[in-house]
């Protein structure tokens, strides 16, 4: 029971659920190692996704803009103008 434990928490602590080399678990210990040492690494890259998630946001909306443009009609003069208008007179 308790190997069944340890085994499920070896689980939660993988990053990846496949067997990984030497070399590989390497790499990421190292990686880990230097986000935790210079944590300003994760906020720029979080912002530079962020920028460039807006970016790429920017003509879509327009397109949509367009397309509802396109599909809006033109409202006519309404008489309530010409009323007020000929109140004023």
């Amino acid at each position: 029971m308790a190997q069944q434990e340890s085994n499920a928490q070896q689980l939660e602590n993988q990053l990846l659920f496949v067997p990984i080399d030497a070399k590989m678990a390497k790499v990421l210990e190292e990686a880990l190692n230097l986000l935790n040492k210079y944590p300003e690494i994760v906020r720029r890259i979080e912002a530079d996704q962020a920028a460039h998630g807006k970016q790429q946001k920017l003509p879509r909306v327009q397109d949509n803009r367009r397309r509802a443009d396109a599909h809006t009609p033109v409202l006519p003069r309404t008489t309530t103008c010409r009323r007020r208008q000929r109140a004023a007179l």
